[in-house]
């Protein structure tokens, strides 16, 4: 496999958007499908992360010369919902939000990426209960094996294994059709490609690249 993949990813922390001065400046620089998107959005924050994520995209769209008047023509929606360019060019790219960060990835293979505030520590007995029931028995064993006084670090490998498995069922475009379980990140496999992102001390991010 050749990893040496091209990608290039973006990511804003969104907080400078509680301005609503400021807001108002990003928002009004997004092309319409962009905006429409962020007033869907209910809860200040999220309405806040939407234009981060809009932003991020636009950012790394003009690096394929791709202007914010062309992009409402060239993004589609697939079979699952997952957003792709339609272009000549090969740009695959996905976009994801946790917290107050907003993070774009883009890349001449098909992606997947996720990004997620690290989990509170003292959750580690409720994180194993979610990992049980979702996760593939490999990765609940792994979990399972630290001991109590490796709290930060279990809270650090749970939220890592999150992003990796979302990084995933996000490239593949199938979504939360594919069950959590049925495929394990810590097995090697010769059709993807994971690196992990190092953005944020209080975040995990990852993304996933498939070669078939």
């Amino acid at each position: 496999m050749d990893d040496k993949i091209e990608f290039s990813c973006y990511y804003i922390h969104t907080d400078i958007f509680t301005d609503s001065a400021v807001f108002k400046r990003y928002y009004d620089m997004l092309p319409l499908f962009r905006r429409e998107k962020v007033d869907r959005i209910k809860t200040e924050g999220g309405k806040r992360l939407s234009l981060g994520a809009g932003l991020m995209l636009m950012k790394g769209l003009r690096e394929y010369g791709i202007s914010k008047n062309d992009a409402s023509g060239l993004i589609k929606t697939g079979e699952n919902g997952k957003p792709y360019i339609l272009s000549d060019k090969k740009i695959y790219f996905n976009l994801s939000h946790s917290g107050n960060l907003s993070l774009a990835v883009f890349s001449d293979k098909p992606v997947g990426c996720d990004v997620e505030y690290i989990k509170d520590c003292s959750l580690r007995e409720q994180n194993l209960k979610i990992a049980k029931r979702f996760f593939n028995s490999a990765e609940y064993e792994y979990l399972n094996s630290f001991r109590d006084d490796e709290k930060n670090r279990y809270n650090e490998e749970f939220t890592k294994i999150w992003v990796l498995k979302e990084s995933f069922i996000k490239a593949t475009g199938k979504g939360l059709a594919m069950p959590l379980d049925s495929f394990s990140v810590l097995d090697t496999d010769e059709s993807r490609l994971f690196k992990e992102l190092k953005i944020d001390r209080e975040y995990k991010a990852a993304c996933c690249f498939l070669y078939k």
